[in-house]
């Protein structure tokens, strides 16, 4: 508290002073530190990006390395950073050339080698080749091999490298990928580098992802606060204005390191305080920046930038749009995921399709909201949430990027059913995934996948898909995935496997007359070997659920006898002893046993040990294999 007020009171003795020395008469007015729009690398306007500048200029100076990508969301800085290489790169022996592919979409590759090899002409002061008499990978080679660049390189800088995708251009694209990779790139790694700019993922290139997984990257994000305050405090270094600390809080409260909108918000200030004759030099306060970014001045603030602001959003993709809408309308706090879902379903999402539920990951690695699942996500640039807010309201991009989703959908559909007329499963299904993530509703791409999957032999994968369709269209989906289950019924071998299938075709469609009369079949097939087997109660079971009450009955009879037989037999067996003994006795042969034991008894113990027998050695039959 005290050191604030000590810098407070120095900063106005400071201009007490100033204005004493200069009779108060009013002082030129100095020129504005702050570059909005324009690049600012290789000139005293350019901050921070040290961790950027010294990482390539090591990686350019491994023998292994020779290409690098720098991406980053548009206007962050990456052209800035390309030029501040070209004039650092320069100085450490490098011949560095800086090329800008921006428009250049739909040129012929011919036409782009030879404007590049312009460039290098006149760059080291070579002569123009004879492009048609000599390939241009075969002209570099020569050059980068003379004598000058023995303890040097060439260093090629593609600024908008991915401005060259366009979907109007495709087979010019893929040319220029092709022979960059193909013949460029190879060309004498140790003298000749090159570094992309893109402004997009790396994942997200996906023409390009062949050509650039391989190549090490550097994520230009936002500055950090330190290089911040260093960008706000340009105007320190020609006396034009000075920060207070209150200032400085608030504009990286509000731009979050964002160098644009910093530069911006700062040039205005200056404008703003030098728009009249001053005697002093201003000092910036944080009332002066909140009134900046009042209702009335802040959209003139975004009028400013409001091409900047375009373009940054119209690089976002549709999913991304309809979050970030969402998200600066729920202001500036910590939203949930669950939250963020219940928003979108409130505000007219029929449903929440998986892009929207995976763009908050997409969101926070483009620098445009932070937070995880767990503490909340928020948007990290205050002012871009204000514009967004203010232009992008969420029922106007719903309305729009909806659409924009389902026709990129259908462009998916329309490709894999190309690719499935040319056999190429593979392929047709990588594109029907696409448009069943982009929506989950499209009831044609999930018939067609299934399909490409019957066609391809992947019967378990078909069922998945058809299942999962069934989930979230079942009368649409109801017929195909009876079907299908159907014809891997008739063609299963085993009838365990029959059962199944038919068990599963009845839990969709219960009156199914073929299933049940073919799982009826198995069922009654499987209970007369089970009965045969003496396993009455699976016998039962199997009668049961087909349905014959009769046989249920008649196994259960039989169950009973089986049960209890073995004791009917004892006691059949010792009575049969005790008759055995009685008649015996009768018998004139054995009058002198009888007069000794009484025939009951010797009865009594022969009739024990036939019924022993029968317990011991009861007939069974050997069980059958089922099938």
């Amino acid at each position: 508290m005290f050191t604030n007020l000590y810098k407070r009171f120095s900063e106005l003795w400071q201009q007490f002073l100033e204005s004493r020395r200069r009779g108060a008469k009013p002082l030129q007015r100095p020129k504005n530190p702050y570059v909005i729009g324009n690049v600012v690398g290789g000139g005293p306007g350019f901050v921070g990006r040290t961790d950027i500048l010294e990482g390539v200029k090591e990686q350019l100076r491994s023998p292994q390395q020779h290409a690098i990508v720098l991406y980053g969301q548009r206007r962050i800085g990456k052209t800035s950073i390309l030029r501040e290489l070209e004039a650092k790169l320069s100085k450490d022996n490098c011949q560095v050339i800086y090329f800008d592919l921006m428009g250049r979409a739909a040129s012929p590759l011919q036409t782009v080698l030879s404007e590049l090899a312009e460039k290098i002409c006149s760059k080291l002061a070579v002569k123009q080749p004879e492009l048609g008499k000599i390939e241009f990978h075969a002209w570099l080679a020569s050059i980068v091999n003379e004598d000058k660049f023995t303890h040097s390189s060439l260093v090629i800088l593609f600024d908008e490298f991915d401005s060259i995708d366009a979907p109007y251009a495709e087979q010019a694209r893929d040319e220029f990928f092709h022979y960059l990779r193909e013949k460029l790139l190879p060309v004498t790694p140790q003298k000749l580098k090159f570094i992309f700019a893109i402004g997009r993922n790396i994942s997200d290139f996906q023409s390009a992802l062949v050509l650039l997984r391989t190549m090490n990257s550097y994520h230009v994000s936002l500055l950090n606060r330190r290089e911040t305050e260093k960008l706000i405090r340009l105007s320190e270094s020609n006396n034009s204005l000075r920060w207070s600390r209150a200032a400085i809080e608030k504009i990286w409260e509000l731009t979050h390191g964002h160098s644009y909108l910093t530069q911006l918000l700062c040039s205005t200030i200056f404008d703003q305080l030098w728009a009249e004759p001053r005697t002093s030099v201003p000092v910036v306060s944080r009332k002066v920046v909140e009134e900046q970014v009042a209702k009335k001045k802040l959209e003139k603030l975004f009028e400013k930038a409001v091409s900047v602001l375009e373009w940054l959003w119209e690089g976002l993709p549709p999913a991304c749009k309809i979050d970030a809408a969402a998200f600066a309308e729920l202001d500036n706090r910590s939203v949930s995921q669950k939250e963020l879902v219940e928003y979108l379903y409130r505000s007219g999402v029929g449903i929440v399709v998986s892009e929207l539920e995976t763009a908050p990951k997409y969101l926070k690695d483009w620098d445009i909201i932070e937070g995880d699942e767990k503490t909340g996500y928020r948007f990290r640039v205050e002012l871009f949430r204000q514009w967004v807010k203010l232009h992008k309201p969420l029922k106007d991009t719903l309305q729009k990027e909806l659409g924009q989703i389902r026709v990129r959908a259908q462009e998916y559909y329309q490709q894999a059913q190309t690719a499935h007329q040319n056999k190429s499963f593979d392929e047709a299904i990588k594109h029907l995934r696409n448009a069943i993530q982009l929506n989950p509703q499209f009831i044609e791409a999930y018939q067609a996948l299934a399909t490409v999957f019957q066609d391809k032999g992947d019967f378990a994968e078909a069922q998945v898909v058809l299942e999962k369709f069934y989930s979230c269209c079942p009368d649409m989906a109801r017929f195909q995935l009876i079907e299908f289950l159907w014809k891997q019924a008739e063609s299963s071998t085993n009838r365990k496997e029959k059962l199944e299938w038919c068990e599963k075709i009845l839990g969709y469609d219960p009156n199914h007359a073929n299933a049940n009369q073919k799982r009826k079949e198995i069922l009654l097939w499987q209970a007369k070997r089970f009965e045969e087997d003496e396993e009455y109660e699976n016998a039962m079971n199997a009668f049961a659920k087909a349905g014959d009450a009769k046989e249920v009955s008649r196994v259960w009879r039989k169950s009973l006898w089986e049960q209890y037989k073995m004791w009917v037999r004892a006691v059949i067996g010792f009575i049969a002893g005790l008759v055995l003994s009685y008649l015996l006795s009768q018998s004139p042969f054995v009058t002198e046993l009888v007069n000794f034991i009484p025939w009951w008894v010797w009865g009594s113990l022969l009739g024990m040990f036939i019924a022993l027998l029968v317990v011991i050695f009861p007939f069974r039959k050997s069980p059958r294999k089922r099938l």
